[in-house]
């Protein structure tokens, strides 16, 4: 209940671009049953924030930047960790 708080009170530096996101994808047929702050919205240098959904078709994380920035320079690499498939991004590409 706590990050239901959390995210209530649009204490998140993305809780307008995460909301209007949604609604993109509610306007585009998807059910968006939640939305959280997510725990990698400090994850690199220069990102606005992340915001975690759980949709009715699966749980995804977005990453935002400032308005006028995008990612065409970051390298992205992902390493699987345990049996789980647990992916770790990295911005670097490093491993």
């Amino acid at each position: 209940m706590e990050s239901k708080r959390a995210w209530d009170d649009a204490s998140s530096p993305v809780y307008f671009d995460a909301e209007e996101l949604a609604r993109t994808l509610k306007d585009r047929g998807f059910v968006v049953e939640c939305i959280r702050r997510s725990k990698e919205e400090n994850l690199f240098k220069g990102q606005k924030g992340a915001a975690w959904y759980k949709t009715d078709l699966g749980v995804f994380k977005v990453w935002f930047l400032p308005e006028r920035e995008n990612f065409s320079g970051c390298k992205l690499s992902i390493k699987q960790k345990g049996t789980a498939g647990t992916s770790i991004p990295s911005e670097d590409g490093r491993e």
